[in-house]
């Protein structure tokens, strides 16, 4: 069976979100070729959306490691244990067992690559990106986010304020010539599966000739749970 063609703007929304695993691999301990696993293409079927208005169609999914490589191995026993079968059952384990501010730094990040390929596609398409983040396309972005927000036991009513901070900060980011070069790369190229060494290939030179993008989203992780270093 032939697969749909990807369209662009998907490719560029899963492009932005290994780009930001990328920024923030070393802040999380991991090796550029570590940041991402896979981008996998047009290997699922369509889901009905929470409020159950909207079947929604997956073309392409970036998956990534979920925390640090340090909070990963400290509770690699306990998440075994457990036999975790959901993100929210694993945060919660990471919360009790894990390093307060390994485990802060890992929400914190979850949440701004869960919102930074909606603020890849607004680039490419020229829109509003936190319009993007709220389309129902994007209901498993923000199910990332929210799992992030309660992670750091954000109050409901603080929600949307840091949707918008963290989109202000994705679109920042996006605007950086490296950074969106480093998408497109990876965009044009994505026609299938792509493995995290191929996209690490292609997109993390590009980073790297930018350092102030690479620290711009790790002091957006930083700063958003108040990490203090000289603590």
């Amino acid at each position: 069976m032939r697969r749909a063609p990807l369209e662009m703007d998907v490719a560029i929304h899963e492009a932005g979100h290994a780009v930001a695993h990328l920024l923030t691999a070393n802040l999380m301990g991991y090796a550029p070729n570590e940041a991402v696993l896979k981008i996998d293409v047009n290997s699922f079927g369509s889901q009905r959306s929470h409020d159950g208005r909207a079947f929604l169609m997956c073309q392409a999914i970036c998956f990534a490691p979920s925390v640090s490589k340090a909070l990963s191995q400290a509770c690699r026993d306990y998440i075994a244990a457990a036999q975790v079968t959901s993100m929210p059952q694993a945060i919660e384990i990471y919360s009790r067992f894990g390093d307060a501010d390994e485990f802060a730094l890992s929400m914190s990040k979850r949440m701004l690559c869960a919102v930074m390929g909606a603020a890849a596609e607004a680039n490419y398409r020229s829109t509003d990106a936190l319009a993007v983040f709220r389309d129902y396309a994007c209901e498993d972005d923000r199910r990332g986010f929210y799992e992030g927000c309660a992670g750091l036991e954000i109050e409901p009513s603080q929600i949307e304020h840091f949707e918008t901070a963290y989109i202000d900060a994705a679109s920042s980011l996006v605007s950086h010539t490296a950074v969106w070069n480093a998408i497109a790369s990876i965009a044009r190229r994505l026609k299938g599966p792509m493995s995290g060494r191929q996209i690490a290939r292609l997109a993390w030179p590009k980073l790297q000739s930018d350092p102030a993008a690479i620290a711009a989203a790790e002091a957006v992780v930083k700063s958003m749970v108040a990490i203090d270093e000289t603590a």
